[in-house]
């Protein structure tokens, strides 16, 4: 409460100088030197905006391009190396605060020809974020009662966008092909390649032909209406399947903390809780991943992993098609396609092995 009544007396004191006014945009568009990109702060959206910042990259190289990143996300874009700077915030970002003068001042230096908000119209900080920046376009997804603070905006047709194109179409002035980059299999290596691979767990593996299959443990959150006993007889199915070793990803909730034993699984389970870097490294090394986060779907992703991604019906994440990917949206408190979930994995590691 405090801090939004802050962003709004900020707002409003903000309000006058951005007023919409005549602007060369073709000019501007033509010559920016300085490009300063928000994408989205959480990992997994921020790999789903790395097609909009290879396309930007591609359009303007003799341009300096600077990320607005909240400094928990440094490590990730900074692996990307797609920004010749990254310029960190603290969340959450309070107007009026040492932190946010700093910021501002910052950012006001450099005199930003474009300043480009990748992030959806639901992220309350957007305004905030492009009254800040003092660039002479600012141009997002919008909606009308956000102007002034964006005075290029695009309106999606679609709600059901997924994730890749939806940065996409905010470049489609930029780009008559803004596509391409998504397609590129270089976005794919160039970020494989930059993040470091740690082989412990792998290494000392006692079985070496066994598959590996990382598991999200977040899955039975109460909130979707999924319960252990239901996932337990997908794990089991695996089991069967391909004997594999499971590499859980512990979420931080502590209801889901301490589960496993519940599951009555065979073979041992390893528990990892490492940045997301290091949990880059070991999916990378995997045959199959099942998961319900969009940040762990997303590295895989990136990374062209053959993945089941489990979703409920009211989440509004879209996943780009893939050969390499199943999606399940489970209804809450409905039945659980335990059968087919299997069913999908056997698909999914019969590709691998062709």
């Amino acid at each position: 409460m405090f801090r939004k009544a802050r962003v709004d007396l900020y707002l409003r004191l903000a309000r006058p100088s951005l007023r919409r006014r005549r602007i060369p945009f073709t000019d501007v568009l033509r010559s920016a030197k300085q490009i300063l990109v928000r994408p989205p702060a959480g990992p997994g959206e921020l790999l789903f905006s790395l097609p909009a910042l290879t396309a930007i990259r591609r359009n303007y190289p003799d341009s300096e391009l600077s990320l607005l990143i909240p400094e928990s996300r440094i490590e990730l874009a900074d692996a990307a190396g797609l920004a010749d700077r990254i310029i960190p915030y603290s969340e959450p970002l309070v107007p009026f605060t040492s932190s946010f003068k700093n910021l501002h001042s910052g950012l006001k230096r450099t005199r930003f020809d474009l300043y480009v908000d990748l992030n959806k119209p639901e992220d309350e900080s957007r305004r905030l974020f492009a009254s800040i920046g003092g660039a002479k376009i600012r141009m997002g997804i919008n909606r009308d009662e956000e102007f002034p603070y964006l005075n290029y905006e695009l309106r999606l047709a679609e709600k059901t966008r997924d994730e890749v194109s939806r940065s996409l179409a905010l470049l489609s002035w930029m780009d008559k092909e803004p596509r391409q980059a998504y397609r590129s299999v270089e976005c794919r290596v160039s970020v494989a390649e930059k993040l470091w691979v740690d082989e412990f767990l792998i290494s000392h593996s006692s079985i070496h032909t066994e598959k590996r299959v990382m598991v999200d443990l977040s899955l039975p959150r109460r909130r979707r209406g999924w319960g252990l006993d239901s996932l337990a007889q997908v794990f089991r199915g695996l089991e069967q399947l391909c004997n594999p070793r499971l590499f859980v990803v512990p979420s931080t909730d502590a209801e889901t903390n301490g589960s496993p034993e519940h599951l009555g699984l065979k073979r041992q389970i390893v528990f990892v809780d490492e940045s997301i870097l290091r949990t880059a490294s070991l999916m990378q090394r995997c045959d199959l991943i099942l998961s319900s986060r969009s940040d762990l779907f997303s590295l895989a992703y990136v990374f062209g992993l053959h993945t089941v991604l489990l979703l409920s019906e009211q989440d509004e994440f879209y996943p780009p098609s893939s050969d390499s990917l199943r999606v399940f949206r489970v209804r809450k408190a409905g039945e659980f396609p335990s059968a087919e979930i299997v069913g999908a994995a056997a698909a999914l590691l019969e590709m691998k092995d062709v």
